[in-house]
């Protein structure tokens, strides 16, 4: 039986260094693995948060889009009419740019869905020129002295995305020369 006591010292000097060395790396290994761990949760908690304040943003564009519609159900002038239109359709705007920034970060299949219907749902209240748009360019055949501030107001579908309207001044602004 080999007892330690019969190993030269040079040896166990030797075993004791290798030990040491393997010891080391070993702690070199683990600290690199737990970095990872942390930069990788750090990142998610990170992402996490950018998805909380697209979400607060976006619920406030939703409510600046309620008030829009309001604002225009109870205006008595035209002007009245087009500052909410332009309201609705800026908070909208806001409201996609949100939803989309969420659902480049949003992992999980239930939050894609509920972000998924909150653009949907915000498209419903864009929609109200769906319904009254008719009724605005009748406005332009029939009071002559509000045409040019109907002709801000209307809106038409875009050839570049099927879910927003845009006013005519968007349009042409987007046009390419001598189109």
């Amino acid at each position: 039986m080999l007892r330690l006591s019969d190993i030269r010292i040079g040896t166990k000097l030797a075993v004791a260094s290798g030990l040491g060395v393997i010891l080391v790396a070993g702690m070199v290994g683990s600290q690199l693995w737990s970095d990872q761990k942390i930069k990788a949760a750090h990142e998610a908690a990170k992402r996490q948060v950018t998805i909380e304040l697209n979400a607060i943003n976006a619920k406030a564009a939703g409510r600046g889009m309620m008030i829009g519609v309001r604002d225009m159900r109870l205006a008595e002038k035209a002007e009245q009419v087009n500052a909410a239109a332009e309201s609705i359709e800026a908070r909208y705007r806001s409201l996609a740019q949100f939803a989309d920034k969420m659902l480049e970060l949003v992992t999980v299949a239930a939050n894609r869905t509920r972000v998924e219907t909150l653009k949907a749902d915000a498209g419903k209240y864009s929609s109200f020129y769906a319904e009254f748009g008719a009724v605005l360019k009748e406005g332009l055949g029939e009071d002559f002295a509000n045409r040019d501030k109907l002709a801000k107001l209307l809106r038409f579908a875009s050839s570049t995305t099927d879910t927003v309207s845009v006013s005519f001044a968007d349009y042409k602004a987007r046009m390419k020369e001598g189109q």
